[in-house]
């Protein structure tokens, strides 16, 4: 499926393209997550570890305020334009429940990964776009060495974007993980990125 989307795009790109650009990226990620419901699952090492995890009703984590950055190289065509990119991204997935006299994090796992972006973007009107794309995530850092972190993440996105002049574009899209970070955890990253792109030719 992943093969045959990529295939997709950039047979179409290619039938019907006009420039090809490369540059700079770089933007805020606004970092969440989907955890298992921690009303049920309330050892929160039992979670971290992937042991003894009931799934239950799943919710959100907390939304924190990341970072992403890294560079491009895009083929744009009649309709649209294909992009691969490589980004330096840091993520944060954190929750924090409200006791009886005060408030808590139970969770608070941050993390930075290479990732690898393939997408393609459908033109709506002269300045608008969608996106639909696939990432492989590498993981680079895990400070606080949970030996249960996954080195590889794969995700999906979707969103749309806004030609801003000169060939700089500015996307906001919804970025889900298909895999679980930590092996039985039920935990996926679930992430907002806007990100702007500057091309240097």
């Amino acid at each position: 499926m992943k093969k045959l989307f990529l295939i997709l795009v950039f047979s179409v790109t290619f039938t019907s393209f006009s420039q090809l650009r490369y540059g700079v990226s770089g933007g805020v990620n606004i970092s969440g997550g989907i955890l298992p419901d921690l009303s049920v699952n309330n050892d929160i090492n039992s979670i971290l570890t992937g042991e003894d995890v009931v799934k239950g009703t799943p919710q959100l984590a907390d939304f924190t305020l990341m970072y992403k950055a890294g560079v491009f190289v895009r083929l744009d065509g009649k309709i649209g334009s294909a992009k691969i990119g490589a980004n330096y991204t840091a993520t944060n997935i954190k929750k924090e429940l409200d006791l009886s006299l005060f408030s808590t994090n139970v969770l608070d796992l941050k993390m930075s990964y290479l990732d690898l972006d393939f997408s393609y973007a459908l033109k709506l009107f002269p300045s608008v776009y969608w996106n639909l794309g696939y990432t492989p995530s590498f993981l680079i850092s895990n400070p606080d060495n949970y030996s249960q972190l996954k080195d590889f993440d794969s995700r999906i996105f979707t969103g749309f974007g806004l030609k801003i002049g000169n060939g700089a574009t500015i996307d906001a899209n919804v970025v889900v993980s298909m895999d679980e970070i930590i092996s039985g955890s039920y935990i996926h990253h679930l992430m907002i990125p806007i990100t702007v792109s500057i091309p240097l030719n």
